[in-house]
């Protein structure tokens, strides 16, 4: 089965992009990683993949676009972000490959990723997520949750879509155009995270076969949300002392714009996986970090 890592990135998220591609090659050499470009912005973050051989994803990039505008509009979600930009992301299920694992770009991976495609190909499902998400981030109201609960009860309240490993195609533009057809009036229903909010709705209602990671192996489920994080002897990365289930393995880690501040303990994850040497960005004065979702 042919593997494939994807992310998004941009000019204004060119240093998270950096660090996240920095920590993928350090553990996987030849593993091919695809970027779905997030706005329009490019000329540093071309930099970036060239130094990292990653390639440019493409297809269907603009008509998921459209898909996320036929229920949102132009309204925007952040300053200079439109909601509609955010569905770029499901053009993913397009990649060249099996299987892939999409990544946001203020992840770090701490360990060879055949163990998340190892799971996912032992497993009989469609998609495998790393997290479940908070109430209200994917449904306003309960309409949505009752219709799903029978078609696809594993959903629940929905998953963090940050990071997810998939078979290609698990999202279908066709379906997924009909879905948010004249008259369906998505928004009033989808909750606070544009794309997510959709995937989710969209996995509900087509019977898409979804779990966690840690579903199919216990060791998948530590690390992510992680705040204090130490390095062992043997050079693998775990919680630290004090952190619940401290002393665990850790295979991933979300790194906010927080981290950035000289007082925060994942500051350093930005150093530990910056490029030697140094890759010029675009605005060094205003560094960026990963979308937060």
């Amino acid at each position: 089965m042919d593997r494939a890592i994807v992310t998004m990135g941009d000019d204004t998220y060119q240093l998270s992009l950096e660090c996240l591609l920095e920590s993928i090659r350090r553990f996987n050499q030849d593993i091919p990683i695809f970027v779905i470009f997030f706005t329009g912005r490019s000329e540093a973050t071309r930099q970036i993949m060239k130094r990292y051989n990653a390639r440019l994803l493409r297809e269907n990039v603009p008509a998921w676009r459209e898909v996320g505008r036929s229920i949102w509009g132009v309204t925007p979600h952040r300053p200079g972000i439109k909601k509609m930009d955010y569905f770029r992301k499901l053009a993913c299920s397009d990649a060249p490959a099996d299987a892939f694992l999409f990544l946001d770009a203020n992840y770090r991976v701490l360990c060879d990723v055949a163990c998340f495609f190892d799971a996912f190909e032992r497993s009989d499902f469609d998609i495998l997520f790393q997290a479940r998400s908070f109430h209200g981030k994917n449904f306003f109201t309960e309409e949505p949750l009752k219709l799903i609960e029978q078609i696809n009860p594993n959903v629940r309240q929905g998953f963090n879509a940050s990071a997810f490993v998939a078979r290609k195609g698990v999202f279908d533009l066709t379906l997924a155009q009909a879905l948010c057809g004249p008259g369906r009036k998505l928004r009033r229903i989808l909750g606070r995270a544009p794309e997510q909010a959709f995937m989710n709705y969209y996995i509900g209602l087509m019977g898409i076969r979804c779990a966690l990671f840690g579903s199919q192996d216990p060791a998948l489920r530590h690390g992510v949300y992680a705040e204090k994080i130490e390095r062992g002897a043997d050079g693998a990365f775990y919680r630290a002392p004090g952190e619940w289930d401290s002393g665990k393995k850790l295979t991933l880690v979300q790194v906010r714009e927080r981290a950035l501040d000289e007082h925060d303990d994942k500051q350093w994850l930005f150093d530990e996986f910056r490029a030697d040497p140094p890759i010029a960005h675009a605005d060094s004065s205003t560094p960026a970090s990963g979308q937060k979702q």
